[in-house]
């Protein structure tokens, strides 16, 4: 039996949490752990928008429990507008899925999660707090320090997939190479344009708002050039916010609920384009993508596969003007931080667009979707209907990216059917059986902090080739 899941972190009691320690949900639990007393401390407020995080001091019956006596939980957040974008994408669920399944595949450091609970409409994560390291300030923007471990850690998490067919273990990874995926993404970008240029129009200026409006109708194109280039898993919220850096500069990575497959430059894209201030970014822009392309190299990925990613990297900043109008048309900014937060990411991200001159792929390729008038099944149809009719076959876009056109071609993996217990019973009857009939996921993977590469030597190898002119791109 689901023990009973917290509306919020707040809402945690000893009982609650001794529950949840002990079921440990989709990783191994702690059958005998019997908590006495918790100290609840709310953090991430104004910067959390999918998820309500608490610190928790925790005293244990038996002080010699194999666990931490300082936690971190998280639950899915109570903000209307970060939940209906959260359902739309699954995201508590695939960040369960991330912890269950994908953490022990990557070298990127993560938190150890303790127990990983999903119920209907609701989820609980209990993760190791990785205290004194503390997440970056995306308002101030990173250093240079911080930049450059951020980017190999990046590296990282790309390296093992690059390129590389989806095995077993990540079938259920969401991803840019689903069918109907930029289908259901475009609809729901145009329909917040109006919305976004409201709220945030007069900040932006006019020439990338224009670029915005010419790229949204052309998303199935450039995911159609996209898949032409090396995919791998992404973080996709790649952001201080979701990073721990420790006293020596070190980095761990957090807040995995978007993981998806897509280009790596989509990555290094949002995270040099909005976590870094103008200036910074201008000044060490360069730099940055040759330590990310000599951190891949390092971690054996061909030099002749990464020579597309300074190209990608600024045409991807139309991608995340686009999922920005989408996401942050929906969230509200209760406070000046979270304010101020929503400005310098859009900013930043427009001013880095114009660096790059991105509209200039609007220009290299000629339009061949959107709204034009194109054949379906011999009729001529517009880009809108197209996509009425993607959704009439495959569902909403959560469906989408989510339970439909899964990469076996619709058959349930093993790791989903492992959640389809805990997703409901409409999910259930909704997905049907494994026809498979697949062992379920295996509950004792739990993902461990682990060390970052060669910072320092990885740099000084970036900065010579840059030196010997060869840049690697």
């Amino acid at each position: 039996m689901t023990p009973l899941l917290p509306e919020q972190p707040t809402d945690l009691t000893p009982e609650l949490l001794t529950a949840a320690l002990r079921d440990g949900g989709h990783v191994e639990g702690t059958p005998d752990v019997e908590v006495t007393a918790l100290d609840i401390e709310p953090l991430a407020a104004g910067t959390a928008f999918l998820g309500a995080l608490a610190r928790l001091g925790v005293t244990y019956a038996d002080a010699a429990t194999p666990l931490p006596t300082r936690l971190i939980a998280k639950t899915p957040t109570v903000d209307p507008g970060g939940r209906a974008v959260g359902e739309m994408l699954n995201v508590w669920a695939r960040e369960a899925m991330f912890y269950s399944r994908l953490a022990p595949l990557i070298d990127t450091p993560v938190p150890a999660c303790r127990a990983n609970l999903l119920g209907d409409g609701a989820a609980l994560l209990i993760l190791d707090d990785l205290h004194p390291a503390a997440p970056g300030d995306q308002v101030a923007g990173a250093d240079i320090a911080q930049a450059r471990a951020a980017v190999v850690a990046l590296a990282e998490l790309h390296a093992p997939f690059w390129g590389r067919p989806r095995t077993d273990e990540v079938t259920w990874v969401p991803g840019l190479d689903t069918s109907g995926t930029a289908d259901a993404l475009q609809g729901a970008m145009e329909a917040a344009l109006p919305r976004f240029v409201e709220r945030f129009g007069s900040k932006l200026p006019d020439l990338g708002l224009e670029w915005l409006h010419r790229f949204v109708p052309r998303l199935g194109e450039w995911r159609t050039g996209l898949l032409d280039r090396p995919l791998t898993i992404a973080h996709a919220d790649y952001r201080l916010e979701n990073m721990l850096f420790e006293p020596d500069g070190s980095v761990t990575v957090i807040d995995w609920q978007t993981a998806m497959y897509t280009g790596g430059p989509t990555d290094l894209s949002f995270f040099l384009a909005t976590n870094l201030d103008v200036e910074l970014r201008r000044q060490h822009e360069d730099e940055l993508i040759d330590l990310y392309c000599s951190a891949l190299h390092d971690a054996g990925v061909g030099e002749e596969a990464t020579h597309h990613v300074a190209e990608d990297y600024r045409t991807a900043h139309l991608w995340w003007m686009g999922m920005l109008a989408n996401n942050l048309s929906s969230i509200e900014t209760p406070d000046e931080r979270s304010a101020a937060l929503f400005d310098a990411m859009l900013t930043r991200l427009y001013a880095a667009a114009l660096d790059g001159d991105s509209g200039a792929w609007l220009d290299r390729c000629p339009p061949g979707s959107g709204d034009a008038v194109t054949a379906v099944d011999g009729k001529h149809v517009t880009g809108h209907e197209r996509r009425r009719l993607r959704r009439q076959e495959h569902g909403s876009a959560r469906e989408i990216l989510w339970f439909a056109d899964l990469p076996h071609g619709g058959a349930i993996d093993d790791g989903f059917a492992a959640l389809l217990p805990r997703l409901g019973q409409q999910a259930r009857r909704q997905l049907g059986p494994d026809p498979a009939g697949r062992d379920p996921v295996d509950p004792n993977s739990v993902a461990r902090p682990r060390g970052s590469q060669r910072l320092g030597e990885l740099h000084d190898a970036a900065l010579a080739r840059r030196v010997a002119g060869n840049h690697g791109r």
